[in-house]
């Protein structure tokens, strides 16, 4: 119906310039398009098949500074069992400096969700973000950085319906082999001197029988030398008492006279408290030592109890061994 040619040296022409002065009431006032067929090509179709540009094919400025409320782009999907897309995006393999989206925010934001706001009403089935990356070899998916956050989360996972019955508010699925080596599931650094924890857990509910606060199950079969929990430190402790493994129950209402740390090995023939140290030991200082600080006339006991299933006369209830290497090394 139009068609329209800007020859090569017409760089000041406009195809088509409005200019609205009036307090527009008219949906499509600028340009309205019904479509009541079943097309199947593009409404409106840009190709570059050569130059370099570098200029916006579309740019919108408010110059003026006016409080706008109306979207710059409004899309409504209506009730059919669509399966295109609202924006495909294809970056081809040399557009390598290419920034799908790029904000820059002066303002001080106070719009919950100013960059971006979902709000679901229907049952989903499917992931609201799903990325499938095949071929990133050296780089992350998300990356986010606060370099002057002073106050508040960078990133908050809230389950507030309470609701769930089984999954995860976080699922972490890794499928590295021993070919991983230096590389975790779960990686925090903590680089400054700081008075802050790394990782805080704060529990409020009352937990059921075994279920932990925090729970570490394995199922697989660990090699010598292997962990379940392990827990290093290869600095210079400040003082005597910067722990390694600090458990404190001193804040907690003793009414039920809880057990402060409970291990069972099951069947095991070896020793289900293994404690290996190196140091010659100062006055005082043991490799355990059992400190009791009740103002009453008993201090410490160490409790021995043979709770067998199948009781006998003549067991032997509890048994203290001594081994030490003679000078030939050899253990006796």
């Amino acid at each position: 119906v139009i068609n329209v040619v800007v020859e090569a040296a017409a760089t000041d022409t406009q195809v088509l310039v409005v200019d609205n002065n009036s307090p527009s009431d008219q949906a499509g006032w600028l340009m309205s398009v019904d479509a009541s067929a079943a097309w199947t090509a593009n409404a409106i179709n840009f190709v570059q098949s050569a130059g370099i540009s570098t200029a916006d094919v579309i740019a919108y400025d408010n110059t003026g500074n006016t409080a706008v409320t109306g979207d710059f782009i409004s899309y409504a999907s209506g009730t059919g069992d669509s399966d295109g897309d609202v924006m495909d995006i294809t970056v081809e393999a040399g557009a390598t400096s290419l920034q799908i989206f790029d904000v820059n925010n002066a303002a001080t934001s106070d719009e919950a969700g100013w960059l971006m706001e979902v709000d679901v009403t229907g049952v989903t089935t499917a992931d609201a973000i799903d990325i499938d990356d095949n071929a990133t070899t050296a780089a992350g998916a998300i990356n986010i950085d606060y370099a002057a956050l002073v106050d508040g989360d960078i990133v908050t996972l809230a389950d507030s319906g309470g609701a769930r019955t089984t999954g995860h508010i976080l699922a972490i699925n890794d499928a590295g082999d021993d070919t991983l080596t230096t590389g975790s599931a779960v990686h925090v650094t903590q680089s400054a001197a700081a008075d802050y924890t790394a990782v805080e857990i704060d529990s409020a509910g009352v937990m059921a029988n075994n279920v932990g606060v925090l729970d570490v199950a394995g199922s697989g079969n660990g090699v010598a030398g292997s962990s379940m929990l392990r827990v290093s430190n290869s600095g210079t402790p400040a003082a005597a008492t910067s722990y390694l493994v600090d458990f404190d129950y001193s804040g907690a209402t003793m009414t039920n006279n809880p057990v402060a740390v409970y291990m069972a090995s099951g069947a095991s023939t070896a020793s289900t408290l293994q404690v290996t140290d190196s140091g010659a030991k100062a006055a005082g200082a043991g490799t355990v030592d059992l400190i009791n600080t009740n103002a009453g006339a008993l201090g410490a006991v160490l409790n021995y109890n043979h709770d067998s299933a199948s009781p006998a006369d003549n067991v032997v209830i509890a048994r203290t061994t001594f081994y030490a290497d003679d000078d030939g090394g050899a253990t006796g």
